[in-house]
């Protein structure tokens, strides 16, 4: 669709604007553009590989989950996202709205899409426990001009309803995700090693 080859060039300008306007304004652009290619009956089929973005589709189907974040003058980083889900032969579209400055305890809250950590997601790993599924994700999230975290969040629905965070991090804590901030001249890694089925930290 126009939309879709739209997108990929609004996604470049948003990294070369030089203006919170600029970058605010462009923004609201991708979520339109966004938004109408998700919320129809073919959004599980878009290709979206030509998109400079960060998706997460679920290995199972389930559901397609898209960030992207808005960095502003004063080092600050806003984040945005869509959380598409299938429900039976249709789907729902939940908009996630960052309330990263609102959330006291970003380790220990059950949060939802209108309530929600932002970060941008690079993968989601399905896991049962005591019959249920949930998607660990991890995700990368600038802080500000010194401070960069990684995120260890989960995902999982009641019903199509989601819910960011589950007390499955095991040190008598029962903390809901794992966030590590480090300096933002420095790297972390997080990743996932399938051979091994365990989430890799470099330190």
């Amino acid at each position: 669709s126009s939309g879709h080859a739209q997108l990929p060039q609004e996604l470049t300008a948003l990294g070369d604007a030089r203006t919170d306007a600029a970058r605010d304004s462009i923004s609201s652009l991708i979520k339109l553009g966004l938004r109408g290619l998700l919320d129809t009956d073919s959004a599980f089929a878009v290709n979206f590989n030509d998109m400079p973005m960060s998706r997460v589709d679920a290995p199972d189907g389930s559901f397609r989950l898209f960030t992207w974040n808005v960095q502003h003058d004063d080092g600050s980083f806003h984040y945005e996202g869509f959380l598409l889900v299938k429900e039976h032969k249709a789907h729902v579209l939940y908009t996630l709205r960052d309330m990263t400055d609102h959330i006291p305890d970003p380790e220990g809250a059950q949060l939802s899409p209108e309530n929600w950590y932002g970060a941008l997601y690079y993968a989601g790993i399905p896991v049962q426990m005591a019959g249920r599924a949930y998607y660990t994700l991890l995700g990368w999230k600038g802080a500000s001009e010194t401070e960069t975290r990684k995120v260890i969040d989960v995902l999982s629905f009641s019903g199509p309803l989601p819910k960011f965070g589950a007390p499955l991090f095991s040190d008598g804590q029962r903390r809901r995700r794992e966030i590590f901030a480090y300096t933002a001249q420095a790297s972390m890694q997080v990743k996932w090693d399938a051979d091994r089925k365990a989430i890799v930290l470099d330190h």
